[in-house]
């Protein structure tokens, strides 16, 4: 193996060939290559900060532009909430036009998941209690349409047990663009 240590300077486009002459310990030579190796090596891309009271989570779509999912926290009724609101990097900046999936309050305070679709559009999943801090929480999940969230899939529950707290979902979304979520249920 022989490298060369070389700056590059990005962002830049680069192939890589490898020599024939290069044998295996019984003396066999490397078969051609088809075509050579080709990387595009983007400049890394700094985005502005987009504040968030609790770790965001981030989804690239196919096109490379990322989407967050972030917390705000908010008061409501005195109390502090942990609310999810939603993020698309666009023209220069985060673009927080399409809102959150619910209008609900303390929407991420037991965890939050986030995944992208097969066109790029945003599904996720929550657990909460509706109204706040009253009744008994279930697991919520919310799809961009492109032009507006989604929300009219049931609540999750896996106990009916008011005594267990749904937390920690994760949503993933199968070939025909429905969700899947799975989530821990906290039976005591």
């Amino acid at each position: 193996v022989h490298t060369v240590a070389k700056a590059l300077t990005l962002p830049v486009d680069f192939t890589a060939t490898i020599a024939t002459t290069i044998t295996d310990r019984a003396g066999n030579q490397l078969a051609p290559l088809e075509m050579p190796w080709a990387w595009t090596v983007p400049a890394w891309i700094k985005l502005p900060p987009l504040p968030s009271a609790m770790p965001p989570r981030l989804a690239v779509d196919a096109a490379g532009r990322p989407l967050v999912a972030f917390v705000t926290l908010d008061t409501f009724s005195g109390n502090g909430v942990y609310n999810l609101g939603v993020a698309r990097f666009q023209g220069g900046s985060w673009d927080t036009s399409m809102g959150a999936p619910t209008t609900n309050v303390d929407t991420a305070r037991n965890g939050y998941s986030l995944v992208l679709d097969s066109k790029g559009q945003p599904t996720l999943a929550w657990p909460a209690s509706v109204p706040a801090f009253s009744g008994h929480p279930k697991v919520y999940v919310g799809s961009w349409t492109g032009s507006s969230w989604n929300t009219q899939f049931p609540p999750l529950d896996a106990v009916t047990d008011s005594g267990t707290d749904p937390s920690l979902p994760s949503v993933a979304v199968d070939a025909s663009g429905r969700p899947v979520v799975a989530w821990r249920e906290n039976t005591g």
